[in-house]
């Protein structure tokens, strides 16, 4: 296997390309990282790339259609597999590859949102019924049986690429055609996590939501942005000025902002869905993507005419802060995962049928290097963030975090693989400095991140855990 490596010391600089000797018509899959720190990624076999990228294994899926990706806490792998019409969701051992288990989710189309790990530690995924198939569902990661499943799910057709499942913190959402309350047309629907229906809005969504915080749920379809409430009533609406171009499926940042391509265009909005800024950055037809690190760094994927580029935009204004530059034929297709602090990004790219598809590691800054309110060579004002003190820790540790003005601020805890395991403050900080106690009573070891999340800025520190 061969590797190229690189000695990155600004952001935008590559790593390493790691070829993974498979052509595929699109990508369509985010990597996922293991627990360890390796990363997998699906193309028509699933690749384990340690972190280096060197290739650990591969096994053999030979999947029609390209697979999410969901890694447990355990370490195990899990993908869907296409055969036609019979779907499966398989589990393999994060050591060798072996197999551990398959499960039947039969569905006549391709359609298929997941695998996905839930907050539960559950699987989930949502394939269309046509005749038969599971529907919406939740596979138990141990052993792989079917918890439950909902059927009326039909999906009428088109041959779409696996979607990652947008979870929020006790249920998740699928928009789609034929969902429960509009078998023949789109629709919206929000499940909990032991598959009860919560709410199902028709229309209005034809492109995969995505969750902000506090549960609000983001759509498009027919060229409208739509925010609806944790209940599913609408808060707002906002219809793109015509002509209207190939929008993208909304990114929501963990500060809230919503961001939507627009052919060469991107559009940020505020949760009110006010306008943050609105410019053309380079987005060609129907193949730009942008995405959020953890800490609201925000990168654009861009293809236009010959130029195939990946941007690092400051989040206050669209600003580009970075560019590189990419070899055609390659196309970034599927969303990337980053690091647990933000400063690696991986991306699957693929070349088209003829070129075999790569992971590329991307640098995009250190912890702190560009926050969502600051520029990479500019410290926001307004705010300062400490380290956590002692750090390796056993029992406890502190930080600091002093604020300017009075604001809504969320504190929250993250292990590597980016699922929230404690919260230290959730709501309104007068203008002081404020102090908090991390505490790992029942955490295991391990390497965790910090969040401070404000009305205006996004910081993340790093401790590690020692027993």
């Amino acid at each position: 296997l061969s590797v190229t490596p690189t000695h990155a010391q600004q952001p935008g600089d590559i790593l390493w390309s790691a070829p993974l000797e498979q052509t595929v018509g699109g990508t369509h899959s985010r990597p996922a990282l293991g627990p360890d720190g390796t990363i997998y990624v699906m193309v028509k076999d699933l690749f384990a790339i340690a972190p280096d990228g060197t290739r650990r294994w591969s096994a053999p899926v030979q999947s029609l259609s390209v697979s999410t990706v969901a890694v447990t806490s355990d370490g195990h792998v899990h993908v869907s597999a296409d055969y036609g019409p019979q779907k499966f969701v398989i589990a393999y051992a994060p050591g060798d590859g072996m197999e551990l288990w398959r499960t039947e989710v039969n569905a006549v189309t391709s359609a298929f949102y997941g695998p996905n790990v839930g907050p539960n530690g559950d699987l989930f995924g949502v394939v269309g019924v046509i005749g038969s198939g599971a529907g919406a569902f939740s596979i138990a990661p141990a052993d792989g049986d079917l918890r439950w499943n909902v059927e009326d799910f039909s999906d009428e057709g088109v041959n779409v690429k696996s979607r990652d499942v947008p979870f929020g913190s006790d249920r998740f959402f699928v928009s789609d055609r034929g969902v429960p309350c509009s078998p023949s047309g789109w629709g919206t629907a929000a499940l909990s996590y032991d598959g009860d229906l919560l709410w199902c809005v028709p229309g209005l969504v034809q492109l995969r939501p995505d969750v902000g915080p506090g549960d609000v749920v983001y759509g498009i379809g027919f060229n409208v942005l739509t925010k609806f409430s944790p209940g599913g009533d609408i808060l707002w609406r906002f219809p793109f000025p015509p002509p209207v171009l190939p929008l993208k499926p909304p990114t929501v940042g963990p500060d809230g902002t919503v961001y939507v391509p627009e052919n060469n265009e991107l559009w940020a909005f505020e949760p009110d869905g006010s306008v943050r800024y609105h410019i053309e950055s380079g987005l060609g037809p129907a193949r730009g993507r942008v995405a959020v690190s953890p800490d609201g760094r925000v990168l654009l994927f861009t293809v236009s005419g010959t130029t195939r580029e990946i941007l690092g935009l400051n989040a206050a204004d669209g600003s580009v802060l970075w560019r590189t530059e990419m070899p055609q034929p390659y196309f970034f297709d599927g969303p990337p995962t980053f690091s647990p602090d933000g400063s690696v990004a991986y991306v699957a790219r693929w070349g088209g049928r003829d070129e075999p598809s790569h992971l590329l590691a991307l640098y995009v800054g250190a912890d702190g290097t560009a926050t969502a309110e600051e520029p990479a060579t500019e410290r926001p004002s307004g705010f300062a963030l400490s380290s956590l003190h002692p750090n390796p820790f056993r029992s406890t540790a502190r930080l600091t975090l002093e604020i300017a003005e009075a604001q809504e601020v969320g504190v929250a805890v993250f292990d590597v693989l980016g699922r929230r395991v404690a919260v230290l403050h959730d709501g309104l900080l007068a203008a002081a400095e404020h102090r908090f106690t991390l505490d790992a009573s029942g955490l295991p070891s391990g390497v965790y991140f910090v969040r401070a999340t404000g009305e205006r800025f996004v910081q993340t520190r790093r401790v590690v855990l020692v027993r």
